[in-house]
């Protein structure tokens, strides 16, 4: 949408996004949506996108469990999108839930001390347990 000139505020982005994931799936493809998502009903629009075609879906919440190391990365970030504002750090932990209760999340990992392979070795294991009927 930007590189057509478009910016979107809003929910017409995400609803674009569940329309082409949608459209993929019927396809018979996998769909992976990277999104930060702290919405309760953005979350279920995701999910009702594989249900509505009878899909399995896995939801893989990734989170910072070091306070300060969360901080640090938000602080030295620098944004890759021209004109395109990063979020704060106080409004990024406006959103993410540091000592409150999880969202319902398939997989909740901690990325803080794991290396990459660690963690896809994780999310590998658990798709296979997960989704034994559909090819992985």
């Amino acid at each position: 949408m930007r590189v057509a000139g478009t910016w979107v505020d809003g929910p017409a982005g995400y609803i674009v996004c569940y329309d082409i994931a949608s459209q993929n799936l019927r396809l018979g493809l996998y769909v992976i949506a990277d999104t930060v998502n702290p919405i309760h009903e953005t979350r279920q629009a995701w999910r009702e996108v594989a249900e509505s075609l009878e899909n399995p879906f896995l939801e893989i919440e990734v989170v910072c469990s070091d306070e300060s190391k969360h901080r640090h990365r938000i602080a030295t970030r620098v944004a890759d999108i021209p004109g395109f504002a990063l979020p704060t750090w106080e409004e990024v932990k406006g959103i993410t839930r540091f000592g409150t209760e999880t969202i319902s999340s398939s997989i909740q990992l901690s990325i803080h001390g794991r290396k990459p392979d660690d963690v896809t070795r994780k999310v590998g294991s658990r798709t296979q347990t997960d989704h034994k009927g559909r090819r992985n």
